[in-house]
């Protein structure tokens, strides 16, 4: 048994779950990499919803990184997140920018998204 999946029945974790499962990589010629940011106020489920989308679309998470901080000149608590995608081929830049815009102005935050040059 991996040593990560001992180390996790020995923590305690709360209303967390962890998964693992073996992967077998695709070839990186079936993927195209983008990068998106996205800003906006803080709320529960926002990581989820944003990631629900991404997976409903087969696109891969390949780096995640997210921060809260204040906002300035508000009481408001600010959420970054900065992210490299593996985008299907079959799927266009375009329509996930698409899809993403609709999701940003349900959640009202910001969205950048380009491809990884």
């Amino acid at each position: 048994m991996p040593h990560y999946v001992m180390l996790c029945r020995h923590c305690p974790l709360t209303g967390i779950r962890v998964q693992f499962a073996e992967i077998v990589a695709e070839p990186a010629s079936h993927w195209k990499s983008i990068n998106m940011e996205l800003v906006g106020n803080d709320r529960p489920g926002i990581v989820r919803d944003v990631t629900r989308l991404l997976t409903e679309q087969g696109v891969n998470v390949e780096q995640l990184m997210t921060n809260v901080e204040p906002a300035p000149m508000s009481s408001e608590t600010l959420f970054r997140a900065k992210a490299l995608l593996g985008l299907p081929l079959s799927l266009s830049l375009d329509a996930l920018q698409e899809r993403l815009e609709t999701l940003a102005d349900e959640l009202m935050v910001e969205l950048k998204i380009k491809a990884d040059d």
